[in-house]
This record gives structure tokens, C-alpha cells and sequence, in this order.
């Protein structure tokens, strides 16, 4: 047992989903207790420091700016057993809890989960646990069947629970509603009816009466002529137009076919001119060769036979060779001279036809 700073301490997080706080007069006799006789009980807390009862002492404490509060630490080693705990230090503290009959639901669900207690019957789920449903609900203080009632609650659509935690609908009226209608009527059982107000059973009643009265209704088997009459005249006319659309663009292509193949002939004339104009572009640039080559040689033969004439004639030179035969310098420079212009003939031979090389004057001879 110890003293701890209030602000220390931290909430159980599933204590609001369990319980209430204390309102209204309630609570302020509450206030005047703690103020005149301090807190007596100490607040049982976990090694972690989280409250497992005594949520409304502290808040009281706060209230009153009771900074240090006595503890009792408990170690715990399991969730369920801090759980357990929660429950029923806190339903044994308050003793008759007031509040929400959803959240008393959820405690007892909750309880026979740690017990082990079996859904819907009182065998236990744990053979080695002692405890069974019908000896919870005594410790409780209710009998089975409303014990049972209870557990129902928590199966109402959040809608509803409001509608009990806030007194428009009884616990009475919503054991009703949750016996009779699914979570959809639920739903439209709040969108009928005024919520503004409280709900009386007889009004829950009289919808929950319509609604199994229309269940059990075997529906009438009408034959309703859903026909648009005026859907399909318009349909007819849009085929119409389609139609002809479709008889318009078959005249477009039939033209756009002859068009085709009148081009296609011409395509295959232009084809074969410009066949013909390649032919004849080569065969000129052939004859454009030759006639470059021709008129080269022809050139030369008539330099060459100029050269050969005029100015290389022997009988031009014979008196000075016959003054220099004996000059061995003289000699040697016209032989080697001799020997060139040999090579070039033979050189030349090479390209014309085999039986035009005889005619070719041999140098020697000249």
C-alpha cells in the first residue's frame, strides 16, 4: 500500500465500455462523501500503474484537487484476470449499478467468457472451473433469464443503444426490438418513428406487429405491362435513319471501288514508264561514257601520231645520231628513252583486242 500523485495514474481502457460514470445527484453525494470523509477504500491499480477499480474515486479526487491518493498495488500476469477483476471489484464497490443497461449486457458476456461458461446453456466450457451461468447470475444479483435478457441488449444497432443509454427506449422496449427485428428493421424501425420523444412498448409493438404482418403477406402476382410504347416507335426511327445511312455509305464505297481500280491501273503504267525512263537514263549515261572515251583516245591517237610525225621523226635526227653513235652518254640516255616509250606500247596493247595487236607498230621499226 502506498501514496501515488493521481496523475500517475492511468485509466483502464475498457473501463468506459463496461461503465458509466456517476451523474447527477448521485454523483454530488458522491462528491460530498469523498469531501467530508476522504477516500477510504484504497484504489487497486497494476504494477503498470493502471487503475482496476476506483475510476470514480480518482475523478473525484481530481475534482477536489486530492493530489495524493493510497494504492494498492497487484501484479498481475494475465489480461483476463485484470479484466475479472475490473468487473467485479467495481460491480461490488457501487453495489445496484445504475446506467446502461447495453454496457450490464457486456459485462456478463464478458464474465462468462473468463468463466468459461457455454453459450446458451449453464454447462461450462472449462471442466476444472466450478463456476456456471446460473451461479454468476445469482453472484449478480438477477435471475438467468434476465441475465440472458441482458446479454440480448448488445445485440442492438448503436442507434437503438443510444436511444436506451439516453431513456427514449426502455431496456424493456429494446429486449422487444432486438427479440423481433434485425439490425435493417432496427434501422428502419428509427427512420419511422419519432425519436425525439420517448418510444412507448405499444408503439415499438404496433411497427414490430406490421412488420411481421407484412412477412407473413403472401405477395399478389400482378401482370403489369411495362411496354414503352413510345420507346420503340423511336427505336424504329432510328433504324430508319440507320438504314439509310447504311445504303448511303454503300453508294460512297462502290464509287470509292471504281476510283480504286482506276487508279490502280494507272499506278501500274506509271510503273512500268518509269521502268522505261531508268532504262533509257542508264543506256545514256552508258553512251555518255563511251563517247567520253572515244573522243579521249581519239585525242591522243591524233597527238600521239603528231608527235610521232613531226616531231620525233628519225630522219630528223640521223645526222646528229650518227654524230653522237660513239658517245656512250648520248646512247644511253636515247635508249632508256627507246625502252619507255616500248613499255608505254605495251602497256597499251593490253587493252585492245587480241587481234589488233599485230597491227600496232612495233618501236623498234621505227
Amino acid at each position: 500500500m502506498q501514496k501515488i500523485n493521481i496523475n500517475e495514474l492511468k485509466s483502464h481502457p475498457q473501463n468506459e465500455y463496461y461503465f458509466d460514470n456517476m451523474e447527477g445527484e448521485k454523483w454530488k453525494e458522491f462528491l460530498d462523501s469523498v469531501n467530508t470523509s476522504g477516500i477510504i477504500e484504497p484504489i487497486v491499480i497494476t504494477q503498470d500503474k493502471v487503475i482496476v477499480s476506483g475510476h470514480q474515486r480518482v475523478r473525484a479526487a481530481k475534482e477536489l484537487c486530492i493530489n495524493d491518493i493510497m494504492c494498492e498495488i497487484r501484479i498481475y500476469d494475465d489480461n483476463d484476470k485484470i479484466t475479472k477483476d475490473l468487473l467485479e471489484t467495481n460491480i461490488r464497490q457501487r453495489g445496484t449499478i445504475d446506467g446502461s443497461a447495453v454496457k450490464q449486457g457486456r459485462r456478463y458476456i464478458e464474465l462468462e467468457r473468463i468463466y468459461g461458461v457455454y453459450k446458451g446453456n449453464h454447462q461450462k466450457e472449462n471442466p476444472n472451473n466450478s463456476v456456471s451461468q446460473s451461479e454468476l447470475a445469482k453472484q449478480n444479483g438477477v435471475s438467468v433469464d434476465t441475465w440472458n435478457n441482458y446479454k440480448k441488449l448488445t445485440q442492438l444497432i448503436p442507434e437503438v443503444v443510444d436511444l436506451v443509454d439516453t431513456g427514449i427506449v426502455t431496456p424493456t422496449t429494446a429486449l422487444s426490438i432486438v427479440k423481433n427485428l434485425k439490425s435493417d428493421e432496427q434501422e428502419e424501425l428509427i427512420q419511422s418513428l419519432d425519436v425525439t420523444k420517448k418510444l412507448t412498448q405499444k408503439e415499438v409493438q404496433q411497427y414490430i406487429d406490421k412488420i411481421k404482418q407484412l412477412e407473413n403477406k403472401e405477395p399478389e402476382i400482378v401482370e403489369i405491362d411495362n411496354t414503352d410504347y413510345s420507346s420503340i416507335e423511336q427505336k424504329k426511327k432510328e433504324l430508319k435513319q440507320l438504314q439509310e445511312k447504311y445504303n448511303s455509305q454503300s453508294e460512297k464505297i462502290n464509287v470509292l471501288n471504281e476510283r480504286i481500280a482506276i487508279f490502280q491501273e494507272n499506278s501500274d503504267k506509271y510503273k512500268n514508264l518509269t521502268s522505261e525512263i531508268e532504262k533509257l537514263t542508264k543506256d545514256k549515261s552508258d553512251i555518255a561514257r563511251r563517247i567520253t572515251a572515244v573522243t579521249s583516245i581519239s585525242g591522243l591517237s591524233i597527238e600521239i601520231d603528231f608527235l610521232l610525225k613531226e616531231k620525233l621523226a628519225p630522219i630528223k635526227y640521223s645526222s646528229a645520231l650518227l654524230e653522237a653513235k660513239t658517245d656512250e652518254i648520248v646512247q644511253k640516255n636515247l635508249s632508256n628513252i627507246v625502252y619507255s616509250v616500248q613499255r608505254w606500247c605495251d602497256e597499251m596493247k593490253e587493252y585492245l583486242p587480241s587481234e589488233d595487236k599485230n597491227n600496232v607498230i612495233d618501236m623498234e621499226e621505227i
